[in-house]
Parts: C-alpha cells; structure tokens; sequence
C-alpha cells in the first residue's frame, strides 16, 4: 500500500482537475466555435441560393424579352408552317432548363469548387506543417 502511495507523489497525481478543467474548456470552446461555423454556413448558403436564384431569374427575363421580340419579327409563313403551342412548349421548356442551370446547379458547382480548392491548400499546409514538425521531433529525440 506504501508502494502506491509513493508512484502517485512520484507522478503528481494532484494537478489532474485542473489539467481536466483546461481539456473541458478547450472542448467547449472547439464546440462553440463549430456552432458559430456551421450557422454561418447555413446563413451563406441562404444567400448564395437566393443571389443566383436572382441572377437566373433576370437572365430568364432577358432570354424571355429577347426570345418575344425575335417572334414578333418572325413572317406570317413561318407561324403557317409550324404550330404555335409547339413552339411556345419547346421554348418554355428550354429557357426552364436554362434558370435550374444557372440558378441551383451553377452556385453548387461554385461552392463546391471553392471547397475541394480550399481543401487541397489546407491540407497542403497542414502536411508540411505537420511533416516538419515531426522531423524536429525527431532530431531532437536522437540528439536528448
């Protein structure tokens, strides 16, 4: 019983709830701010939807005004030789695939481009920070 007593003075067993305190803390902390990050995210992504949202929705007009106009124009013979709710379908049709592909898909594409970039240059400097950390770790292991 002795023995024990003498391995926990030895190791300085005493400290342990202050050194429990500081883990608790930095946990916390790590947690709150992951919270802060993921509201942020959610809050940017709103945004991003709701720009290119916008911008789909504009170029859809101007695609649409442009599209009336070119109709207007068109000779009294073409409007004979085709059917006007084909053309008015297949027209609708088209410019709908061109406002999902602007307005979702585009911003996806951007996000998720900048994330595998943002990605690759922090790992980057995460493994040459790591890599040369762990080289002096190991010069100073062999020469203490």
């Amino acid at each position: 019983m002795k023995n024990n007593n003498n391995i926990f003075s030895i190791c300085n067993f005493s400290n342990l709830t202050d050194t429990t305190a500081d883990f608790e803390s930095s946990i916390v902390s790590q947690i709150n701010d992951l919270v802060i990050l993921g509201c942020a995210s959610i809050i940017l992504g709103y945004f991003q939807i709701a720009f290119w949202s916008m911008a789909a929705e504009r170029q859809t007009r101007a695609i649409r005004e442009k599209l009336f106009r070119s109709i207007l124009r068109k000779d009294i013979v073409y409007f004979d030789t085709h059917k006007t709710g084909e053309l008015n379908t297949r027209l609708t049709d088209d410019i709908d695939k061109i406002h999902d592909g602007i307005g979702d898909k585009l911003g996806s594409a951007s996000q998720l481009l900048a994330t595998c970039i943002t990605g690759l240059i922090l790992g980057k400097f995460k493994y040459v920070y790591l890599y040369r950390n762990r080289k002096m770790f190991f010069l100073l292991h062999r020469f203490c």
